[in-house]
């Protein structure tokens, strides 16, 4: 999870923070004084930001996304099972950035729940459908383009590997050979 979120937000040169997946339970439990040095830590400027993408590992067995949309001033959330969002998301959220960002405070930051995004058939695909999910995110694309089938979810998974195995995303001009290589390679995940 942390390394591919990490893979998206190096792409997108300063537009896109991906917090690591522990960000939300120390938020969620000790509010923005939990977490007040992790942007500064990461070097990154809140402000600048055109989102946020948070990776919320819930109950210890399930993943889905929170997304502070920044220039929108309004909150997402995504979840592979078509879950509701954890009652504690949009105030925490809205905390954080309005500590982060005092020019920001006081908006409302309404909570949207994405309910046109593919659903995952079985009960193992919750972490690859929230990395693809934060891809389509960070390519500016439809969340609810993401190929939910089994075949595309494996196919997802198989990239997901590669780019974390050479350390990059590929350019556009890589996806091409790297989708055909994909196909041809079987390595189980």
């Amino acid at each position: 999870m942390n390394c591919y979120l990490r893979l998206l937000q190096e792409q997108s040169k300063g537009q896109l923070w991906c917090p690591s997946s522990f960000f939300w339970p120390k938020l969620e439990a000790g509010g923005h004084a939990a977490v007040h040095r992790w942007a500064r830590r990461a070097a990154v400027d809140v402000a600048g930001c055109n989102a946020i993408i948070v990776p919320l590992h819930l109950e210890g067995c399930h993943w889905s996304l929170g997304v502070l949309e920044m220039l929108q001033r309004k909150i997402l959330y995504m979840d592979s099972l078509g879950l509701p969002a954890p009652q504690q998301l949009q105030p925490r959220l809205i905390e954080y950035v309005a500590k982060e960002v005092p020019s920001l405070s006081g908006f409302d930051w309404p909570l949207s729940m994405i309910n046109k995004t593919p659903t995952q058939q079985n009960t193992s695909d919750c972490g690859i459908f929230v990395l693809a999910y934060a891809e389509r995110i960070a390519m500016g694309l439809p969340v609810r383009s993401v190929d939910g089938s089994p075949s595309g979810i494996n196919h997802k998974r198989r990239s997901i590997a590669l780019a974390i195995i050479e350390g990059k995303l590929p350019s556009s001009e890589e996806k091409s050979l790297s989708l055909a290589l994909l196909k041809l390679q079987s390595f189980a995940l």
